[in-house]
Parts: C-alpha cells; structure tokens; sequence
C-alpha cells in the first residue's frame, strides 16, 4: 500500500452533503496531501474504481442504481486489494448482516 499522501481515495455517497463532509475530512484526518475522487452511486463508483483503482473506498450502503454492498462484491471480483468502508449510520439491520458477509468494512466512518 502507498503512503498516505500517494494514495487514491474513492468517496461514494448519494448525500453530496454527506459525501462533500467526508471529501473535506479527509485532509483534515487521514492524509493532507491525497487524491479524492468521488461519486454518488455505486454504478459510477465501479466505472471510477476501474479508471482510478483507488488504495481505499468509503461507500454508503443504501444508494440509488447500484448499492454499496453490491458494488464493494464487484470491486473484490476484479481481484481488488483495495478497502471498502461502509457508512451504517441509518442503515438496516439486513443491510448490516450483508455487509458482514463481505469481510471488508467498518462499522463507521468514526472508527476507521
């Protein structure tokens, strides 16, 4: 895995309030100097993730077209080494059994 300042950073969310929060917290808490790209369904994340091949991807789970549970299981069938993160706040119950069975989450962005 690259320095954190070379990594590539994925941010799927339909929320641009929630998805333009997490862009700017970033550089705030992760790394300063980072590429951040961004999308707001997981149909757009797929086509960026296989343009950019990001180190780390922070997907929301309830979207629009493509969710993040199944867009993460995509992500891993190219053989991806990359790390999925799910944002649980407000999702359900099954939502969160689903993502369990993926092996690559958090439980939060709070604790990533």
């Amino acid at each position: 895995m690259p320095a954190l300042d070379k990594m590539i950073f994925l941010v799927v969310d339909d929320s641009t309030i929630s998805r333009k929060w997490l862009i700017e917290m970033i550089p705030k808490k992760i790394a300063q100097s980072t590429t951040i790209i961004e999308a707001c369904d997981g149909e757009e994340a797929l086509h960026l993730y296989e343009t950019h091949r990001p180190d780390l991807v922070f997907l929301d789970i309830t979207m629009p077209v493509v969710d993040g549970i199944e867009a993460l299981e995509r992500i891993k069938a190219l053989k991806s080494q990359c790390f999925g993160c799910y944002d649980f706040s407000g999702s359900s119950k099954k939502y969160q059994r689903e993502s369990l069975k993926t092996r690559c989450f958090c439980d939060s962005f709070k604790t990533c």
